[in-house]
Order: structure tokens, then sequence, then C-alpha cells
């Protein structure tokens, strides 16, 4: 290969031959005398890729981000479309900093034959299909380089939730010291944070409006029991903890507690008025319930399942019973295996049922009940569901795993949420976190955060996620100024080391901020 030289070196050759042509026949010059070779590799080059607008395909198409890898020679979106966006037809725009001639060739989507199209920028009305492959050539100007990239234009395979983390916040835990375990219950739509500090003391914080950090009441306890605050439950009337030799304990008021006589291996959780976990008799492992209730089975746990490190139980009704049912899901077994499956409970019996996603055996998953969307991307109507998460945990090594999985049948199905519903890259990975969804009231005016919350910046959304603007159909007949909006309160935590997660994280999906249509 010809050396290269540097543009400066070419530049005083050039010069120097033009000063001595001032003394010679000028016709007798010519570079092709010269032995110099230009590097063409800014010529064969990809400076930027996109798709024209086209309403009538997706909103916001020209706004797609393509990254363009020069070393693989491979462009691509890496924040997949929409499921079901056509992308058989479609103009691009293609930039090069200078080149002979750039083909795309492709496959006709009619006739499926192959094709190839010399694109130019001054006349580009020929579309695309990308079904198929496409890949686009590049001709370097002295035509002796070519460089081919491969472009892919990347569509969901599977209905996305069509969410994104939209605002994140992190305050530290109401505590009287510096908390080294925290267990926190919501009963009667009020909140109860107890911590404990290296020296064994005790604190109980309360509110009922946690979006406001400043509302929590602290109080130091004098308890007469060694709390095992990773225990705490709440039913509609009475806290439950289990104290570290077993014995369970109550309370109305969080700050007195009494015996209830009775030894406990864990709790469950509870449902309305009734409180259930595991006991022990005689060397086996029985379900338990207290107050106790007419027609409980308190029959022999089985061995696969889970006495401890199962997520807190989430209550919901359902139109096949006139009871509550509780799930919960993960947790270890009496053989110290981890499990992947949810039970649920309907106050008498237990059942198993729905796996996590590629059986995801864990322990300390953090569970609650939010709302998942999907979007008709022809008529782009959302329709809202009500859906159960589930986040963190840990493996059987005991790394915490960070994929966010959801259902909506109550825990029946479980599947890996879409990647705009996973944690931000910013939120640190926990196990064993408590998380409430309370409504927070916003309004036109109001702002995302207080000076009590510290916030991260979260990446933005994708160019095509944009909410319809479907007001010309609203029936409304005043203009809306405020709504309730759900907010997930995520208390403690503890991270990779095992220390605890000294704060509650407050997060929002996207969508839920936005003033609601009319």
């Amino acid at each position: 290969m010809k050396k290269l030289f540097a543009k400066t070196a070419i530049a005083a050759i050039i010069l120097g031959m033009g000063t001595s042509a001032c003394n010679e026949d000028s016709s007798t010059f010519s570079t092709e005398d010269l032995d110099i070779s230009y590097d063409t590799n800014s010529n064969t080059a990809i400076t930027s890729f996109s798709i024209k607008a086209n309403k009538k395909i997706l909103t916001g198409l020209d706004s797609v981000f393509f990254t363009i890898d020069l070393n693989k020679f491979n462009i691509f979106n890496a924040d997949s479309l929409p499921k079901g966006t056509d992308v058989s037809k479609l103009l691009v725009n293609i930039g090069n900093s200078g080149s002979s001639k750039i083909v795309i060739k492709y496959t006709d989507y009619k006739t499926q034959e192959k094709k190839e199209l010399e694109y130019s920028s001054s006349n580009n009305t020929d579309s695309i299909n990308f079904l198929d492959e496409v890949t686009v050539t590049v001709t370097s100007l002295n035509e002796l380089q070519t460089k081919t990239y491969d472009i892919k234009v990347n569509v969901h395979k599977t209905e996305p939730d069509s969410l994104c983390w939209g605002s994140v916040q992190y305050a530290p835990l109401p505590s009287g010291g510096t908390p080294t375990a925290q267990g926190t219950a919501m009963m009667n739509e009020k909140l109860y944070c107890f911590t404990t500090d290296a020296g064994g003391n005790v604190y109980m914080a309360t509110t009922d409006t946690p979006d406001k950090t400043e509302s929590w009441v602290v109080q130091k306890l004098s308890m007469p029991f060694k709390p095992a605050l990773e225990t705490l439950e709440a039913t509609n009337s009475e806290l439950y903890m289990l104290a570290d030799d077993g014995t369970l304990y109550s309370s109305a008021d969080a700050v007195s507690w009494q015996s209830t006589g009775q030894k406990w291996e864990s709790t469950l959780g509870a449902i309305n008025s009734t409180l259930t976990g595991i006991k022990q008799d005689n060397g086996k492992l029985f379900f338990a319930c207290y107050p106790d209730k007419a027609g409980f089975n308190a029959t022999e746990v089985p061995a696969d399942f889970p006495v401890k490190g199962v997520s807190s139980m989430f209550v919901f009704k359902n139109k096949w019973s006139n009871e509550p049912q509780g799930v919960i899901t993960g947790g270890r077994c009496a053989d110290g295996s981890l499990t992947a499956y949810t039970w649920g409970f309907d106050g008498k019996s237990w059942a198993k049922f729905g796996s996590l996603p590629e059986n995801k055996a864990l322990e300390n998953i953090t569970i609650f009940p939010y709302f998942t969307f999907k979007t008709d991307n022809t008529t782009w109507q959302t329709t809202e569901y009500s859906t159960l998460f589930a986040l963190g945990g840990n493996e059987a090594d005991g790394t915490i795993q960070r994929k966010v999985f959801i259902s909506r049948d109550n825990g029946l199905n479980w599947h890996t949420g879409d990647n705009l519903l996973q944690l931000p890259s910013e939120m640190p990975s926990l196990t064993g976190a408590q998380a409430f969804v309370i409504k927070k009231e916003l309004s036109v005016n109001s702002k995302s955060i207080s000076h009590c919350w510290k916030e991260i910046e979260l990446k933005p959304l994708p160019a095509w996620y944009i909410v319809p603007d479907n007001t010309a159909a609203s029936r409304a007949i005043t203009p809306i100024t405020q709504w309730d909006c759900p907010y997930i309160y995520m208390f403690g935590g503890y991270q990779q080391d095992g220390q605890l997660g000294n704060s509650i994280w407050r997060g929002v999906i996207n969508r839920l901020t936005f003033k609601p249509l009319q």
C-alpha cells in the first residue's frame, strides 16, 4: 500500500513545486508524478442516518435515534419501535462527508425481487423495505475504496408496556439514629417505619403523607422484646412482629406491644384481620393464623413451600370469590433451596401457581400493584391494566437481580417487563425492600419534587414515545387542573454488601404524571 502523507506535508510539497514552477515550464507539472495517496476512509463513512417523517406510520419517526458503528459497519436503533410499526416502505436520509456514490440494496416488498438503488439526497423518493436485509455501500471519491453497512430497523416483537420511569427521587429513612435494619407496613392508610441502629435502639416513624419527608413523626421505643423487623405485618387493626426468639407480638398503636403467647417460625402476610404464618410442632412445620379463624386449614407445610424470605403479600379481590385473596412470590424452602413460584392464599388454604420467567428462583423479592398500558398503533387508543410488579431479590449465590417482572393476572402468569420498564441504572440494586403505592395529587402547576427529596436525572423517553392528543374526542366539560397520580415508595432494602440502604426511593411511571386527556 502506498505511503500516506500528512496534509501539511502534502501542502509543503505542492507549495515547493509551485515555487520551482516559476522558473520552469509549468506545463510539465502534474500531481500524478507524485507518490501520493489520500486517506479515503472519511469518504466511505456514513456520518448520519435517519428515517423521514411519516405520521401515517408513526408519530416522531424522523426523531428515532440510530447508532452508527464504524468498526463493525452496522447501523441500528437501540430503542425498538412499537410492535406493529410498518417498516416495509420507509424513506431514509443518509449523511456522508463526500463520496462518488451510495448504493442501497434491499428486497422489494411486493415482488420480493432484489433491488439496487443509487441514493441521492436531492432526489430521495424511493422507499426501502426494512423487513428484510438492507445494506448500503459507500464508494470513495477516487472510487478506490468501498464500505458496506448493514442497516437494521428494530421493531418490538412483543407488545411493549410503553412505560418509562419518569421521575425517581430519594430521601433518608425516618429514624432517630443511623439505621442498620428496617421494616415498614401500612395500616389503615398510614405508614409505620421501624428501624434499629447499631446500639440496638428501636425507632418508629409514622405518617399518612409520605411524599413530605418532614411530616414523619419519629419516636424512640422501649420494646419488651428484640424485634425481627423483617417479620413486620399489618392487618386492618393490628401490627404484628416476631421477637428474635420467635414469640409473636401485637400492637394497635405501634408503641405498646403485647405477647400473643404464640411462637412462630415466620410471618407470611395478612388478609383483613387475620395474620398468617408458619409455626413448628414436634419438629414439623404447619401453617398458622392469628387470631384463630373458622375454616382455616392448619395443614403441614409442603416441602416446596417457602418458609422464609418471601415477598410481601399482595391482597386483591376478584369476581370469582367473595373473600380477598393473597399472593406471595419466591422465598427459601425448609431444605434451603429457593423457589420461583407464586403461592396463593384464600384465607383458608394455600395453592401453588405461576412461576417467574425462566424459573428465576429468588428470595426477598419486592412486589407491589401498579399499572401498565398498551397502545393500539392504528387508533392510538391506550388501555390501562392493573399489574403486579416484582423486582429485586437474591439469587442462590446471593447476587441481587435487577430485572422487573410483571403479571396482569395477579401472579398466575409472569413475564419480563419491557426494556423501558426496567429499573434505571441510577437506582441501586436492593433486596428485601418494602414497596407501597400511594396517590399523590398533581396539578398543572405542581412541581415533581420538594426540597426534601433528591432527584436523579433519567434518560429521556424514546423519540417515538409520544402521547396522542385525543382532546378533540373529549367529553369533559370543565378543564382538568388536578389529578391523582400513584407514586411508588420503596423503603430500605439491603445492598450487595449486606448493608441497609438508608433511603426511601420514590418513583413514578412517566405516563401517569401527564395531565389526563379531556
